[in-house]
C-alpha cells in the first residue's frame, strides 16, 4: 500500500493488511503498536457495536490497553476482546457490522500517515549573546495548559472538543502552516515551465511550498475521532 491509497482508502482490511504484514522492524516507523490497534477496535465498538455486553467492558479494555497489560491478562472478558489488538482490530476491519469508510477513517485517526514525518511539537531559534557565541533553543507548544486540554478531552473522551486543543496549541505558537515535507518549501524556478503545461513539480502542496499543519489540521478535521487519535497522543506523549 503507498501514502496515497493509505490516505484515501475506505478498506480497513487492506490498510491493516499494509501494516501488518510488513518486515519486522517496521513497527515503531509505521506508528502503530498493540494499543493502538486494540484501541481502533475499541472505537469501532463504542461506534457499531450491537451487542450491550461487549460495548459495556470498552473502558476497562481501554485503561488495561493504557496500562499495557499482557494478551492474557484479558482472557476473562468477553470473547471479541480477547487475544491480541492485532487479532482484535483484524476482525472488527473484516467483519460487516460498521459503515467501511468509517473504519477505514477511524484507523487513519489512531495510526495517522505512517509514511509521512511526525510533527514536531516545537520551534527552534538561535540565541546569540552579542560576542560570538550562539545557542539553539527549542520553544516548546506543548504548554502546562495544553497539555490540561488534551489530558481531559483523552480521559473524558471529549473528542468533540479538539478544535480547543487545535486553538491552545495556536496560542502556545503552533504555526497554521508548515513546509511541504516532500519539496521542504523549495519550489525550483524551473517548476514555471511545468505550469505551463499543467504539471506540478510538488503534487503534495501544489507547489505553493506550504501545507496545513498535520497535526492543527488532524484535529480540526472531520474525522472520526476516539481515544488512540495520533495527534492527542502525540501531545501527551502516548504510543
Amino acid at each position: 500500500m503507498t501514502e496515497a491509497e493509505w490516505l484515501t482508502s475506505t478498506d480497513p482490511e487492506a490498510m491493516l493488511h499494509g501494516l501488518l504484514e510488513r518486515p519486522e522492524g517496521w513497527r515503531e516507523r509505521l506508528g502503530y503498536s498493540d494499543r493502538k490497534l486494540r484501541l481502533f477496535a475499541c472505537g469501532c465498538v463504542r461506534a457499531w457495536s450491537p451487542r450491550r455486553v461487549e460495548a459495556a467492558l470498552v473502558p476497562q479494555v481501554e485503561a488495561m490497553a493504557d496500562r499495557g497489560v499482557s494478551d492474557e491478562d484479558y482472557e476473562a472478558l468477553d470473547f471479541l476482546l480477547r487475544g491480541s489488538g492485532a487479532t482484535w482490530a483484524r476482525w472488527w476491519a473484516a467483519n460487516q457490522i460498521g459503515e467501511r469508510g468509517g473504519k477505514a477513517a477511524l484507523l487513519r485517526c489512531i495510526v495517522g500517515n505512517p509514511w509521512g514525518p511526525v510533527p514536531a511539537l516545537w520551534e527552534s531559534y538561535v540565541l546569540e549573546d552579542g560576542e560570538g557565541n550562539s545557542m539553539t533553543c527549542r520553544k516548546w507548544y506543548v504548554t502546562p495548559a495544553v497539555a490540561a486540554i488534551a489530558r481531559t478531552i483523552y480521559d473524558e473522551n471529549r473528542w468533540g472538543e479538539l478544535g480547543v486543543l487545535a486553538d491552545a496549541l495556536e496560542e502556545a505558537g503552533c504555526e497554521g502552516e508548515a513546509a511541504c515535507p516532500s519539496c521542504r518549501g523549495v519550489i525550483p524556478a524551473g517548476a514555471r515551465e511545468l505550469h505551463d503545461h499543467g504539471l506540478l513539480w510538488c503534487v503534495n502542496c501544489e507547489d505553493v511550498g506550504r501545507i496545513p499543519h498535520p497535526l492543527l489540521a488532524h484535529l480540526r478535521g472531520p474525522e472520526p475521532h476516539a481515544r488512540g487519535c495520533w495527534a492527542v497522543d502525540l501531545v501527551l506523549g502516548k504510543e
